[in-house]
């Protein structure tokens, strides 16, 4: 998986150097490139992906591989779960509510630090700021036998899980997969933010 992110990136990144050059010999002074260096907490390049594509559909932030005149130093300093909502547990044998809860939806917000700085000298042209995401998600709980189980017409036992088509999944692979949205609401703020701020740079 993460070899596999690793190449999509390198992919995007080749491709978008490629834009970019020809863009850069027709006005060359009036945008602003910028690498993107690796992001500590950011599974398979995942939300250096989205910034990058993020920057190559705006007209003034032009991601760069490399030789690039800026920075855009990113570190993610929350990343939080929690249980948004719940649902009873029941007794497996009279199907009745035993008034115990268990959690049913959970909620990631990451919280991330942002800074562009000068390569050659260091400076900092745009202060760090902080830009927060967040994503709900859905998971069954394995201890209560009506989310994940189901009678066949012949009375046996069938797992819900393998007919969900990914729909449904435990709690750990439902955190897992609420990277993505999280990390693509994250990329489109903090580049919005990066537009706004970039009027006053020397580009």
């Amino acid at each position: 998986m993460k070899r596999i992110g690793l190449l999509v990136f390198s992919a995007f990144a080749l491709s978008s150097c490629r834009y970019k050059d020809a863009a850069l010999n027709i006005n060359g002074s009036t945008v602003i490139t910028t690498s993107i260096p690796v992001i500590k907490k950011d599974p398979n390049g995942l939300l250096r992906n989205y910034l990058a594509r993020e920057m190559s559909q705006s007209n003034s932030l032009y991601y760069r591989d490399s030789g690039a005149k800026y920075a855009l130093k990113v570190s993610v300093d929350k990343d939080d779960n929690s249980h948004i909502s719940f649902m009873w547990d029941r007794d497996p044998v009279t199907n009745e509510n035993l008034h115990v809860y268990y959690p049913a939806e959970g909620m990631r917000e990451v919280v991330a630090k942002v800074e562009l700085i000068e390569i050659a000298t260091g400076e900092t042209v745009i202060e760090p700021f902080y830009i927060s995401a967040r994503a709900d998600y859905d998971f069954v709980n394995p201890t209560v036998k009506d989310s994940v189980q189901f009678q066949d017409a012949f009375g046996g036992e069938e797992s819900i899980l393998q007919y969900s088509l990914g729909q449904l999944d435990s709690e750990e692979g439902a955190k897992a997969e609420s990277f993505d949205p999280v990390y693509n609401r994250l990329a489109k703020k903090i580049v919005s933010r990066l537009l706004k701020s970039s009027r006053s740079i020397k580009k």
